[in-house]
């Protein structure tokens, strides 16, 4: 069974098998999620959000996943993977340290615990079908997130594949997550990315305490997880030896990954832009998701591709700035003048790349296929020297040596 298979696979990866290039991978994904996690957690969302949990005398090791995951997303600079639409770290990561500090597992043992993950979140993903899952309003960093979160928990516990088939069992049951906070500019997305952090860690923590979950939340035709959302769960175990982590990809903008070939072809341009129209040709869930304005909403912002492509335009950059309260307001009029298109040509390229082509007066056009951040269009080292400064400010040195430690020296990050 499909369940059981996979829970077979996670149970057997270990820290000393891995390639060395997915060992490298996951020390760089935690770093760049303790980088997110830390801007995170200085952002008004988090700290209304830290606040309604004390009012709710919510705490312990399950809170503690819920707010780090949302932390790690609010600001939508965490890491992106193509296929299966979806951003692990913040849903990953979490449930991985918590489970690992109740078991006092090793540094290598968390890491280990983390690609497994990673894996089997990305591998979901994919196989439930990207533009399908995402057009249902369903949203697959929480869907597939809350089983690979799950899974990871379930590893650093120590869990069996018997305890990790259950642990998804646990976790298809519990899930949740939609797209619904699009139109209104609501805060809920880092909020239910977070949950599927704490669903996934207490899944596991539930079937470590002998709380029996289904051995099929995959497979069985009765509400199981590819019942209820459709896809094809022959591409789950499909190539297991090509790890999917490393197709993950680095934000280099804290705004949707969706637009991001987008920014790239419009940096191109500023130098020579001075205003008047703008047209942006893209692929048809860029225009579905971010085809609307921004109308000078803070959290409607990150994600509108037109106040994205303004801004990028207008400053020549894309940063953390970009998305504050007032320079949101002042690009009010300027988004206006972004229209935005289907282009079948690229449409076609979807999901393996997400391209999209900018279009000024008196410019040629500029196309993206492959956006900066992606393993084939990797960032570069001064560029994520910039983004760790930004994101941990004076911590960044010492997150780097502590998950160096993690691989080095079998210590645990402190959550």
């Amino acid at each position: 069974m499909l369940t059981g298979r996979l829970a077979e696979y996670a149970a057997g990866l270990r820290w000393e098998g891995l390639p060395a290039d997915v060992r490298q991978r996951v020390q760089e994904v935690l770093l760049d999620a303790l980088a997110c996690e830390a801007a995170g957690h200085r952002t008004e969302i988090l700290r209304r959000l830290v606040d309604a949990t004390n009012r709710a005398g919510d705490s312990g090791a399950s809170t503690r996943a819920f707010l780090a995951g949302a932390a790690i997303h609010v600001l939508e600079f965490d890491d992106a993977h193509k296929t299966s639409k979806t951003h692990p770290a913040a849903t990953v990561i979490p449930a991985a340290r918590e489970a690992a500090a109740i078991a006092g597992a090793s540094g290598p043992a968390t890491l280990a615990a983390i690609v497994t993950g990673y894996e089997t979140m990305l591998r979901i993903g994919t196989a439930v079908g990207a533009a399908a899952h995402r057009r249902d309003g369903w949203h697959a960093t929480c869907t597939a997130g809350a089983i690979g979160a799950a899974v990871a928990a379930a590893h650093a516990l120590g869990g069996d594949a018997r305890q990790i088939a259950e642990s998804i069992g646990h976790a298809v049951a519990m899930m949740a997550g939609n797209f619904a906070f699009y139109e209104e500019g609501a805060s809920t997305k880092p909020l239910q990315v977070g949950n599927a952090s704490r669903v996934g860690f207490f899944a596991a923590v539930m079937a470590r305490q002998g709380l029996r979950g289904t051995r099929s939340g995959l497979e069985t035709k009765d509400g199981g997880f590819f019942k209820l959302f459709g896809g094809d769960p022959n591409l789950v175990l499909e190539d297991l030896d090509a790890f999917k982590i490393r197709e993950v990809a680095f934000k280099p903008y804290p705004c949707c990954r969706t637009v991001q070939a987008g920014i790239d072809a419009a940096l191109q341009l500023h130098p020579r832009y001075s205003g008047g129209p703008v047209r942006v040709r893209t692929f048809a869930i860029a225009i579905e998701q971010n085809g609307f304005y921004a109308e000078r909403s803070i959290t409607r912002a990150p994600f509108s591709l037109p106040y994205i492509i303004a801004v990028a335009l207008q400053d020549g950059r894309v940063d953390l700035e970009s998305f504050t309260t007032e320079r949101v307001d002042a690009l009010g009029d300027a988004e206006r003048t972004v229209s935005w298109s289907l282009a079948p040509e690229l449409d076609a390229r979807y999901p393996t790349d997400w391209p999209a082509e900018v279009i000024i007066e008196g410019a040629a056009p500029v196309r993206v296929d492959i956006a900066s951040g992606d393993p084939r269009n990797p960032m570069s080292a001064e560029r994520w020297e910039a983004k760790l400064r930004t994101c941990a400010s004076g911590d960044a040195a010492r997150l780097r040596g502590e998950v160096a430690a993690m691989a080095a020296e079998e210590s645990l990050v402190s959550g």
